[in-house]
């Protein structure tokens, strides 16, 4: 397990919604399942990101790259300015 806090998530967020679909399917009237509905919401957001989402050496080595940009950017415009 490379990532065992990001497999905890997604635990998490499977029960979340897992949890909520039985609410919703327990539920009495209209205004109940509109909000077991909205608990989904979030956790398919969650699930979403972390599937889609750069992973923590990608954000760095982004992060590196635009320091590196801007370095050589400022570098241009003082050459220019003298």
């Amino acid at each position: 397990m490379k990532q065992p806090l990001r497999i905890i998530a997604y635990i998490c967020c499977t029960l979340q919604i897992l949890i909520a679909i039985f609410v919703a399917s327990q539920a009495y009237n209209s205004r109940d399942i509109i909000m077991s509905i909205l608990l989904i919401l979030p956790a398919a957001t969650a699930i979403t990101a972390l599937y889609g989402g750069p992973d923590k050496e990608e954000r760095k080595l982004r992060t590196q790259v635009n320091k590196a940009r801007l370095r050589k950017e400022l570098q241009e415009l003082e050459a220019n300015k003298a």
